[in-house]
């Protein structure tokens, strides 16, 4: 062992290149001839620990040559995973469905925020902060004909859905009006949309989800309780840096929608979302966009979130954001307000008008002019499962449960009441069988002269409407908000901590 391990040339030379790199290894100084002089006694006593010695030095002078091929390889591999990232990012933004592992891939690099959200502020002057970071500098997807699309908008649990499936059935039922697609949430394979809704099938703006996260690590139920408001419009306080940004994510927003509208060349594009960023679809709009939005009595249905005392703010909330919507109304090209008492109540009247201001928001984009269509004029069934439309206005237990809580706490029956006289007269709200309104838990309804269209960009075209059919609703119905409900909003929401 000591002829074939230390003596022999070849065996020297191995030896010697070993210690070097140990010495380098370790970092310090190690003298040749000691080195060897200990190899070739250790070969003597103990042949097999020569051997074993003899591999892990080996080992340790090919570990670095290993480590990188190893990091060459994996390199390459992730700019390959890159790379195809980037072309299925680009045939969806074309409008192209992406199947299999490249799919989703897209999906899990599209769930990262391309937004930032914060609560910023303390006490009353709390608030969200938005900025739009969006991922693709790609112009928007190409497409045939000319489109309008149509975002229907309100609390959760008010009647969206209930309001997108009647309005799209409307527009089909006219066929002077043209198609219409509404998104489906299972139209991309693999991928399948809570209860159909825009808002989860994007990244350009925070989800519900987003906004409610950030009130959740504020740790604060006072603070929490009153931004659930706030939280409906967070979306209006996103600004772009400049004007590329904001066209980025228009055509961002436009192209992860269009994957889940089955037929995304018709007329109309209805998408629903149970928020209220109306301001901020008006500014990411791609083409001409009708915001067609519900209210709902402030009590009349259960609280947006299970967090125990969220009811004793559900009024302030609903005010803020009200306020909030009707006042940016003035910055919105077209729209139509309703409530979900009238559509449920006086529901043909109200699918005319809707119809009505779809016929002439077209017409103005078109530059035609524009009469009420006697096509109009005939009646629209609605399939029931209830045969008295009143039973959906009935006040559950848990609705009931909450209305008393808020009339029990002293802040709460105070603001209410401040709607009860100021605000709620002018959405047509009054109690079930009398012609005044309570603050006090009771079936709340509309009056027939509320059972309307409340507010639209399309005033004259409705007013027209309802002089043909010899009726004559009040005056305010169906016209833009009056400054004089807009300063009973602000008022009372200025002295809700006196």
């Amino acid at each position: 062992h000591d002829d074939s391990v230390g003596e022999s040339t070849e065996g020297r030379r191995r030896v010697e290149s070993a210690c070097r790199e140990m010495a380098r290894q370790l970092s310090f100084p190690l003298d040749r001839r000691r080195c060897v002089h200990r190899w070739r006694l250790l070969a003597a006593r103990s042949p097999a620990s020569a051997t074993l010695l003899t591999l892990v030095l080996a080992l340790v002078v090919a570990l670095p040559l290993l480590i990188a091929i190893a990091t060459q390889k994996t390199s390459k591999q992730q700019q390959q995973k890159q790379q195809q990232l980037v072309i299925a990012t680009q045939k969806i933004s074309n409008g192209m469905n992406v199947t299999g592992s490249a799919n989703k891939k897209v999906e899990k690099k599209r769930r990262k925020n391309r937004f930032k959200i914060e609560i910023v502020g303390n006490g009353t002057s709390t608030a969200f902060q938005c900025e739009l970071k969006p991922l693709t500098t790609e112009p928007p997807p190409t497409r045939e004909g000319q489109s309008y699309m149509i975002h229907v908008y309100g609390w959760p649990h008010s009647g969206t859905g209930y309001l997108r499936q009647t309005l799209t059935d409307a527009i089909q039922n006219d066929a002077s009006l043209g198609s219409v697609s509404m998104q489906y949430g299972r139209s991309v394979p693999g991928i399948t949309v809570i209860q159909h809704e825009g808002q989860f099938m994007q990244t350009a703006f925070p989800k519900l989800s987003n906004r409610k996260k950030m009130i959740d690590r504020l740790k604060d139920p006072e603070r929490e309780g009153r931004l659930f408001g706030k939280m409906m419009y967070a979306g209006d306080t996103c600004v772009a840096e400049t004007e590329e940004v904001l066209e980025y994510s228009k055509n961002q927003l436009f192209a992860e929608w269009l994957r889940f509208w089955p037929e995304p060349n018709s007329t109309f594009l209805v998408q629903k979302t149970p928020l209220l960023d109306v301001q901020l679809l008006e500014r990411l709009k791609v083409m001409p966009s009708l915001h067609v939005i519900v209210v709902r009595h402030p009590m009349s249905y259960a609280r947006m979130h299970a967090q125990a005392g969220a009811e004793l703010h559900q009024p302030y909330n609903w005010l803020d954001s009200w306020n909030h919507v009707l006042t940016g109304l003035s910055g919105v090209e077209w729209y139509a307000v309703i409530t979900y008492e009238a559509l449920v109540l006086y529901h043909d009247q109200v699918v005319r008008e809707l119809v009505e201001v779809v016929r002439s928001g077209v017409a103005r984009y078109e530059g035609a002019s524009h009469a009420s269509a006697e096509t109009i004029r005939r009646k629209l069934h609605l399939h029931r499962t209830k045969d008295d439309p009143a039973a959906y206005l009935d006040l559950g237990k848990t609705i009931r449960l909450n209305w008393k809580r808020c009339c029990d706490d002293k802040k709460c029956l105070r603001t209410l009441q401040s709607l009860t006289e100021g605000v709620l007269p002018h959405f047509g709200y009054v109690n079930e069988g009398v012609g005044t309104l309570s603050s006090r838990p009771k079936t709340v309804v509309v009056s027939k002269d509320y059972g309307r269209v409340l507010f639209s960009s399309e005033g004259s075209a409705l007013k027209r409407l309802r002089g043909a059919e010899g009726e004559a609703p009040d005056a305010s119905a169906g016209s833009r908000p009056s400054q004089a409900l807009l300063r009973k909003m602000r008022n009372i929401l200025s002295n809700y901590d006196e």
